[in-house]
């Protein structure tokens, strides 16, 4: 692949080649014809150009047309050798017939043995695909979409990587290691989700990386591509991304763990209760109730409660709504005299989850508390009673 810059240049010439080809064109037009038959020099120019642009149209239809009625010949022949292609693919596929049968075909029709042969890969699992993969090999077709991958075309480089995909990895695992560290970011998001449609071990922790570092739009899309891994990932490639000294990678591997939503079979975020970046404790406490609950579970969410940042304590207050933790109304009441609302709301709205004495001591608090305090208590005692009637009367 060549470089935005080089292809800018590129384009730049082909302009410069044109415009000096149609300037010549109308140069020569006028000296060996126009010229010797008008004697106004103005009209024999006007007429040369005129001559030029309606040769250049002639051209371009003319090569519309040619090419049209070429590719409806050519997809009419090869439509009726299809059912004959799908039928020898499925044979081989069965390892009832031998490739010799295709070799012929493969030479005198390639694209329609090319269709084919896509539609049988994204068709068929198990052994049948393996050996449809592996006569691409032999037909070199694997070498085709390869070099099809070089081109400076970003369409062309998705619909490459699409393919190479569906092949067996010996055959193309090289080239997809290297469009997933594509300089244009839409050809790493597409042949991630073309890697995972056909994952094999070990990669959908490449594709987990390539969503931690890539952007947000990037991480949006494969975290929900990669939910169906989520075992897999669990084991090497989540713990690798939670010890990384890169603050904003542990991060953006907490937001995605949290977006699924589902209960994890890990331990290692528990040392980021305490890490040194607030973002990531506080994203780290949000993640709790999901987790296996551990013997220092309680004692770092009251440590959690006292953070002296809002975020994390806003965190660390849900957290103990959503365990039950009642040894923690005594430091949320005292949150509610926190200076932030926010922080003062969050442990009003933990206190109402906590049942009947969280409940009395926000009752407490709207008749004792400071203003802010008594209003957050409020809020949620309201928030809470709402609650509770409407699945009442759901019910």
């Amino acid at each position: 692949m060549i470089s935005e810059r080089t292809a800018h240049v590129v384009v730049f010439a082909k302009t410069l080649a044109a415009c000096a080809a149609y300037a010549a064109a109308i140069f020569l037009a006028d000296s060996v014809y126009f010229a010797k038959r008008f004697r106004a020099r103005e009209l024999s120019i006007g007429v040369s150009v005129a001559f030029v642009q309606c040769a250049v149209i002639f051209c371009m239809l003319t090569f519309s047309f040619l090419k049209k009625w070429i590719d409806q010949v050519r997809d009419r022949n090869a439509e009726r050798l299809r059912p004959r292609i799908r039928e020898l693919l499925a044979k081989y596929a069965a390892q009832s017939v031998s490739p010799a049968h295709f070799i012929e075909l493969s030479q005198t029709n390639a694209s329609a043995v090319e269709a084919c042969l896509l539609e049988s890969l994204r068709a068929v699992r198990g052994s049948g695909r393996q050996a449809i993969s592996r006569f691409a090999g032999e037909i070199g077709l694997h070498l085709k979409w390869q070099k099809e991958y070089g081109s400076r075309h970003i369409s062309r480089r998705k619909n490459a990587v699409a393919r190479l995909a569906l092949l067996s990895r010996d055959l193309s695992g090289d080239t997809l290691r290297r469009a997933l560290a594509d300089p244009d970011e839409s050809v790493r998001l597409h042949t991630a989700r073309a890697v995972l449609q056909n994952c094999h071990p070990g990669e959908a922790g490449q594709i987990f990386r390539l969503a931690v570092e890539g952007s947000d739009i990037t991480r949006i899309i494969l975290s929900e591509e990669l939910r169906p891994y989520i075992l897999e990932l669990v084991t090497e490639a989540i713990p690798t991304m939670l010890g990384s000294p890169d603050s904003k990678k542990v991060l953006c591997t907490l937001e995605i763990l949290h977006a699924w939503g589902k209960f994890l079979p890990l331990t290692g975020i528990y040392p980021l209760l305490r890490n040194h970046s607030a973002p990531v404790r506080a994203a780290a406490f949000r993640l709790l109730a999901l987790l296996p609950r551990l013997d220092s579970l309680n004692a770092e969410i009251l440590h959690g409660v006292s953070d002296s940042n809002p975020a994390v304590c806003c965190a660390a207050a849900g957290a103990a709504a959503s365990v039950g933790l009642q040894a923690a109304v005594p430091e949320l009441a005292r949150c509610l005299h926190q200076n932030d609302p926010r922080t003062a709301l969050s442990a009003a709205q933990a206190l109402a989850r906590l049942g009947a004495e969280g409940c009395r001591m926000l009752e407490k608090e709207t008749l004792n508390g400071s203003p802010l305090a008594s209003a957050v208590a409020l809020e949620a005692l309201e928030s809470a009673r709402t609650s509770r009637h409407e699945m009442v009367g759901a019910s």
